[in-house]
């Protein structure tokens, strides 16, 4: 039943992908992308459930860069409280590897955002 839900969850994200207008502002990019993170942070979440999988702890604080593709294309960490390096650098490479935002975003802007991201 978990995962028919964040099937539904991720087709719904995607279809609605699909006839999102550019967003140009950083305002407007960095209120989507913090939803969106907020979003894969819930128990049917993308990140939440990599994370409970691979048994990941601690609360992290990025700077995240979103550009070309929705992707984030660097993140760095500002901070770390009650979690561990392999942990750190574990979160770190699946942002990313495996994680895309859904929007639309100029090809050649860079967008960054600060997001806490608590195990």
């Amino acid at each position: 039943m978990k995962y028919l839900t964040a099937l539904f969850l991720m087709l719904s994200m995607i279809s609605s992908s699909a006839q999102t207008e550019l967003l140009i502002q950083p305002e407007e990019v960095i209120e989507e992308a913090s939803k969106q993170l907020e979003a894969s942070m819930q128990t049917e979440g993308i990140i939440k459930s990599w994370a409970t999988e691979k048994a990941i702890t601690g609360t992290y604080e990025y700077e995240l860069t979103i550009g070309k593709s929705a992707r984030i294309v660097s993140v760095r960490i500002l901070s770390s409280k009650e979690g561990n390096i392999p942990s750190q650098n574990a979160v770190k490479d699946f942002l990313m590897d495996k994680f895309r935002f859904e929007m639309k975003i100029p090809k050649d802007k860079k967008y960054k955002l600060n997001y806490t991201f608590s195990f």
